[in-house]
C-alpha cells in the first residue's frame, strides 16, 4: 500500500509540473528541434548539388511546421491534468527535474584563449537536469558578417554531464561534448571529460578533456571561484558578485591542432566577473566581463589576438 501511495504521489507531482510548465516546455522542445534541424539541413546544403537545393528548402519548411505543431500539442496536453493535480509544492520540487533557457549576448566569442569571433555574438542554450544528470544544447550565432555567416548558427554543441558526490567535500563529474559547426567548413568533433571539485572555500576544480576525433589531444583546466552575496535590492530581488579564475594546459597534439604549432604547455588564462540578479523564483539577469590571455610564447606568436576582454549579458528562465 505504501508503494502504491508513493507511486500515486509521484504521478501527481509529475502531472502538476507538466500542468504548470507545459507551455514553456513545449517552446523549449521546439527550439531544440529547430536548432538541430537547421544544423542538419545546413550541412546537407553544403554537400548536395545546387539542383537539390529546392528539396532541402521544402524539407526545412516541413520540419519547421512539424516542430510548431509538436510544440502546440505539448502546450495543450497538460491542461486536463491540471485540474486533478494536488497543491503540494514541497513534493513537487522533490522530484529534482529542472529546466533552464538562457539567452546570452557577448561582445566577442573567445574559447580557451582562442578568438573565434571578434564581433558581437548571440549564444542561446537550453539545459535539462535531473538527479545529477544534465543535457545541454548551446549555439553561437555571429551578429555581423565578420566570418561570412551573419545571422546563422556557426556552432551548435550538445553536452551530457553526470555529477556526483564522492567522499566528504569531494565531488566528481564525467561527460561528453559533441561540437558541430554548421555553415562552416569545419568538421564536427567529440570530447570526453572527467573532473574533480572540492566543496570548500574558492571551490577548486580540475577537469581533463580528451578529444577523440579531430584534435586527438588533451586539454586540462584548473579553476577557482567564489560568490559574494550582496545586500538585497528589493523584495524578491537578490544579487551576488561572482568571481572566477582558471588556467588551461594543452597537449602537443591539442596545441598543434588549435593553434597551428607549439608543444605541450600552459595555453590560456581565463577570468570572469559577473553580477547575477535574481528576479523572483525563475528569472535571472547577469551582466558580466571576462579577460582571456594566451600564455605560452609560441602559441601567442601563432595567433593574432592573444589578449581579449569580453563583455556580456544573459537572461535566464528556469523552473
Amino acid at each position: 500500500m505504501a508503494d502504491l501511495v508513493e507511486s500515486m504521489s509521484v504521478g501527481a507531482r509529475m502531472r502538476r509540473r507538466w500542468a504548470r510548465s507545459g507551455q514553456f516546455f513545449g517552446a523549449v522542445v521546439a527550439m531544440v528541434a529547430v536548432i538541430a534541424a537547421e544544423s542538419v539541413l545546413c550541412a546537407a546544403e553544403q554537400e548536395l548539388p545546387v539542383a537539390a537545393a529546392g528539396d532541402v528548402a521544402g524539407l526545412r519548411a516541413a520540419l519547421h511546421e512539424a516542430v510548431t505543431l509538436s510544440a502546440a500539442e505539448a502546450e495543450a496536453a497538460p491542461e486536463a491534468a491540471a485540474h486533478t493535480a494536488p497543491d503540494d509544492q514541497a513534493a513537487d520540487d522533490a522530484d529534482g527535474l529542472s529546466v533552464s533557457l538562457d539567452t546570452t549576448f557577448n561582445s566577442k566569442y573567445v574559447w580557451r584563449g582562442l578568438l573565434l569571433t571578434d564581433d558581437p555574438v548571440f549564444e542561446p542554450s537550453i539545459s535539462i537536469a535531473w538527479k545529477g544528470l544534465s543535457v545541454n544544447v548551446w549555439g553561437n550565432m555571429d551578429l555581423t558578417g565578420v566570418n561570412g555567416n551573419r545571422g546563422d548558427f556557426n556552432e551548435v554543441d550538445v553536452s551530457v554531464d553526470y555529477s556526483m558526490s564522492l567522499v566528504g567535500p569531494l565531488g566528481g563529474s564525467v561527460g561528453m561534448v559533441f561540437y558541430t559547426f554548421p555553415n562552416t567548413a569545419f568538421n564536427s568533433t567529440t570530447e570526453f571529460y572527467a573532473g574533480l571539485n572540492l566543496d570548500v572555500p574558492l571551490s577548486p576544480s580540475i577537469t581533463a578533456y580528451f578529444d577523440v576525433d579531430e584534435a586527438d589531444g588533451t586539454y586540462l583546466t584548473a579553476d577557482i571561484g567564489h560568490s559574494f552575496d550582496l545586500p538585497q535590492l528589493a523584495d524578491g530581488v537578490t544579487w551576488s558578485l561572482d568571481l572566477g579564475l582558471g588556467f588551461g594546459w594543452g597537449s602537443a597534439d591539442y596545441n598543434r591542432f588549435y593553434f597551428g604549432g607549439g608543444g605541450s604547455g600552459w595555453t590560456d588564462l581565463h577570468s570572469s566577473l559577473s553580477l547575477p540578479i535574481q528576479l523572483g523564483d525563475h528569472w535571472t539577469v547577469t551582466p558580466s566581463v571576462g579577460y582571456h590571455a594566451v600564455l605560452d610564447d609560441d602559441l601567442r606568436d601563432a595567433v593574432a589576438n592573444d589578449d581579449n576582454v569580453v563583455y556580456g549579458i544573459s537572461v535566464t528562465f528556469s523552473f
